[in-house]
């Protein structure tokens, strides 16, 4: 459940937590039986962010069709922008890496296709004009930052090659039991419409909650081609104000 996590979250698990960072993990369920679990984790330094994320299928999906998408991602604070970003992707047989790396004038993209062993088949690099589309992990930053100052601009997303704006409208707000807990969230309809191969090619509606205070998801309502999950955050470590405060103090 990563490409709105990627889109909107994408993740590490366990992983030492300090001053600046914030460790997000949720919980994946399909039909009331969990499928997975997916983790993200922010790293401020100075004016650097990192990130690090994980989706891993549960023992009884993995069964069936194992799942174990990673990524990282690099981004400058100062001009709110990604400068790297590297996603890998295997999903049963299917293994590739996508990476980017921004420039002032192009995006250089670098796509990786591999046997079941990771021996590489085949490669193609790529560069881009489109440094105003960000990948995934940065553009949930940006997203987050225009539902902090209630702007509803399509958010521009280059993913996997491709360049995408994706349409998303506040639906107010709301209070959401989570983990027997009342959470006051703002409540977002985001429309992915991304193309791709695997499991987990968002699709449909999606339904983001962002903790009011923090902004950060505490249940996301997606759907993927084959199947629609709901995540809950299970756990938060390290500084759960982390996101809010870097959209205050980089916010233009």
């Amino acid at each position: 459940m990563r490409k709105l996590l990627l889109l909107f979250f994408i993740f590490i698990l366990p992983i030492a937590v300090f001053a600046d960072d914030l460790s997000l993990c949720y919980n994946v369920k399909a039909l009331f039986v969990t499928v997975g679990k997916t983790c993200i984790h922010y790293k401020k330094d100075k004016d650097t962010l990192y990130f690090n994320s994980i989706i891993r299928s549960s023992r009884l999906v993995s069964f069936m069709k194992r799942i174990e998408d990673k990524g990282k991602g690099i981004a400058d604070l100062k001009s709110f922008k990604p400068k790297y970003f590297l996603f890998d992707q295997e999903e049963s047989k299917y293994k590739a890496t996508n990476e980017y790396i921004y420039h002032d004038d192009k995006i250089v993209s670098k796509t990786t296709h591999y046997d079941k062993s990771w021996k590489p088949t085949e490669e193609e690099i790529k560069e881009f004009s489109s440094t105003d589309y960000f990948e995934p992990f940065m553009l949930s930053m940006v997203f987050y930052k225009n539902i902090h100052h209630k702007k509803e601009e399509p958010l521009k997303l280059f993913y996997k090659n491709k360049t995408y704006n994706i349409p998303y409208k506040i639906l107010g707000d709301e209070i959401e039991e989570i983990n027997g807990k009342k959470v006051p969230v703002k409540k977002i309809s985001v429309k992915p419409f991304i193309k791709g191969k695997g499991l987990l090619v968002p699709y449909g509606e999606w339904f983001i909650y962002l903790d009011k205070s923090n902004l950060y998801p505490v249940k996301i309502e997606a759907k993927f081609v084959f199947v629609s999950a709901v995540a809950y955050i299970e756990t938060i470590e390290g500084k759960n104000t982390l996101i809010k405060e870097i959209i205050e103090q980089y916010s233009n």
